[in-house]
């Protein structure tokens, strides 16, 4: 059965081109899985996020200042027929209109509200903070599990083809002893 995947084996790899592979460390894994990992990754930009929404500004504790600018522009083509008959006409006649405006705006009092909307924004980055930890701890805890777990079963393919190379000279040896005489029939079979 093994010589058959062997020969398999053989016929996918080209004869003089094969190359080792590097061994991937336990290491290199976690540094792997920490730079490619969706969960951490989505997790990190929400810290970001948290981060940044944590101003004095977004609680409402500072002023607001709003500045509006308009501007209007138009053609007209008109023709007047006044009482006495005569005719007035413009042609390209152009309006324009300017509006701009500032307002600043500050709530002075608001029944704490923006402290508690500044200590929700705080308490939303330590929420992102520990969340981004356990999703680390959760991440290097899988990635060194299937490692581990690959070794492991890595080890038991090897000792299994130790133990069967094992047998394999011990049927032979078996079988020589048979044909030379010292053995019976019962240590080959």
């Amino acid at each position: 059965m093994y010589k058959f995947y062997y020969l398999l084996a053989l016929l996918f790899i080209p004869i003089g081109t094969a190359v080792s592979q590097n061994i991937l460390t336990a290491q290199e894994a976690v540094s792997l899985a920490m730079q490619n990992n969706f969960d951490v990754l989505l997790t990190k930009n929400d810290l970001a996020v948290a981060k940044e929404n944590l101003t004095y500004g977004n609680a409402g504790l500072l002023p607001s200042l709003t500045a509006n600018f308009s501007q209007s522009n138009s053609n007209q083509n008109s023709k007047q027929t006044q009482v006495s008959g005569e005719v007035r006409e413009l042609d390209n006649a152009k309006n324009n209109s300017m509006n701009y405006g500032v307002s600043l705006g500050w709530t002075i009092f608001d029944g704490f509200g923006m402290f508690a909307r500044y200590d929700k924004l705080n308490e939303l980055k330590a929420r992102g903070e520990i969340e981004l930890q356990s999703v680390i701890i959760s991440t290097v805890g899988d990635v060194l599990n299937m490692y581990y777990t690959i070794v492991l079963e890595e080890n038991l393919l090897n000792t299994i083809d130790s133990s069967i190379m094992i047998s394999t000279d011990r049927l032979k040896t078996a079988e020589n002893r048979f044909q030379i005489g010292k053995a019976s029939k019962l240590e080959v079979s």
